[in-house]
């Protein structure tokens, strides 16, 4: 969005700001670069060995943080330095680490995907792992909530027992074009058909996960597009008219 010729919108993580602020210090970013809506929630996995039992644990420890440019390459990160625990960041596929965590080479794994994930699921888990829970409360201005369960894990979450983690939201990102340019004209139009057709990814042949998507809901840390905001206000009055046949944001 920032620097490639001819990308306008653009699928990524919320917690990028925080790098790109932090790291690559690109001035003004969040004018930049807005949201047009949420779309599916990356649950943070962080899967450790039976020894660790806490993230004090991962003190000095070789964590897989997934392969370079990956959503882990980025969380894992902001995760760390703000728990304050230094560990060795190693940039492996994470399948990779996996099989690395069992010979005890690797001690965790970070892992942001949407829950339940095969990584998990495929593997039995015979060697005791388990996932750390993950505080929400330093982590609120780009994350949401989340938990994970037997339902989601068995094997890896006792029966009845909840391990809190966060969650990372997609958004479908959109470069801030002036508004007399050809580029935001073009960015106009896709945002009314995103909205006016949004319900055809509510039935098959499309995942289920896409009901899941509240095109109303704020990404903390993240502006609306404008443009966006305006047709969710044009919804609403729709739906709040007399007989008025509205798409639901839902």
């Amino acid at each position: 969005l920032l620097y490639l010729k001819g990308v306008d919108v653009s699928m990524t993580h919320a917690d990028v700001f925080e790098h790109f602020r932090n790291v690559e210090k690109i001035p003004n970013i969040d004018k930049r670069v807005n949201f047009i809506s949420e779309m599916y929630i990356s649950e943070l996995h962080v899967l450790v060995r039976p020894e660790i039992n806490s993230f004090k644990d991962l003190e000095g420890k070789k964590v897989s943080f997934h392969t370079p440019g990956a959503g882990p390459s980025v969380t894992g990160p902001i995760l760390f330095q703000r728990l304050g625990i230094t560990v060795e960041p190693v940039y492996v596929n994470n399948a990779i680490a996996y099989e690395k965590m069992k010979t005890g080479e690797i001690a965790a794994l970070i892992h942001t995907v949407g829950k339940p994930n095969d990584l998990f699921i495929k593997n039995k888990n015979d060697h005791g792992f388990k996932f750390l829970p993950v505080p929400y409360d330093k982590f609120e201005d780009f994350y949401v909530p989340s938990v994970f369960t037997a339902e989601d894990y068995p094997g890896y979450v006792k029966g009845g027992e909840k391990v809190e983690t966060i969650g990372v939201q997609a958004v479908l990102a959109v470069y801030n074009w002036p508004r007399e340019s050809d580029r935001f004209r073009r960015v106009s139009r896709f945002v009314d058909f995103y909205f006016e057709r949004f319900k055809n990814f509510h039935a098959p042949p499309y995942h289920p996960k896409w009901k899941s998507i509240n095109l109303a809901a704020k990404v903390p840390g993240w502006t609306r597009y404008w443009v966006a905001e305006e047709k969710l206000k044009q919804m609403a009055a729709a739906q709040a008219a007399p007989g008025g046949g509205a798409i639901d944001t839902q």
